[in-house]
């Protein structure tokens, strides 16, 4: 893994500090940790200092450069968040009590954009189907004689080829 040159762990809950050992890592040339529950200061060694604070955003107790948050004199508070975090850790990895109301804040976009697209462009068609008789009836009627005259038109063809290859 030391020839590694992009490294992307955005979104995975990951808490704790950067292990030190990512210093290792010297082909690096983009990483994302962005967006997970790290903690402490970030390892000034090797390249880790010279990305840019966008690698490290969502990560709200993560500090020293190059974030503009500065780190606090006391050692012990990124060994208290990672012994809090583990003490409330349950099985599987997952957390004990934490509250997911906020979980829908993290649903992307897109899939919401989806469903309401879905359920207007829905409600358009069938709505009124539903509500008007007449459009019904004339909504069926027309796929009723669609139907028919692919039926018939496939019919005719039919019987025109067999007469051409029986006349052969």
């Amino acid at each position: 893994m030391t020839g590694l040159e992009a490294l992307d762990l955005s979104r995975n809950r990951l808490s704790c500090s950067i292990p030190i050992s990512l210093t290792n890592l010297s082909f690096l040339s983009y990483l994302n940790v962005s967006y997970n529950n790290l903690v402490g200061k970030i390892p000034l060694e090797s390249q880790l200092a010279t990305f840019d604070s966008s690698s490290y955003l969502g990560n709200h107790n993560l500090c020293g450069p190059p974030l503009a948050l500065s780190c606090p004199t006391n050692e012990s508070f990124e060994d208290q968040h990672c012994k809090h975090s583990e003490e409330h850790e349950g099985i599987n990895g997952e957390h004990e009590g934490q509250d997911d109301s906020m979980n829908w804040l993290e649903t992307p976009s897109f899939y919401i954009c989806m469903v309401l697209g879905f359920s207007t462009g829905f409600w358009a068609f069938w709505g009124p189907l539903i509500v008007s008789r007449t459009w019904r009836h004339s909504y069926f009627g027309f796929l009723d004689r669609f139907s028919d005259n692919i039926y018939v038109t496939i019919v005719i063809a039919a019987a025109r080829l067999k007469r051409k290859f029986l006349s052969q």
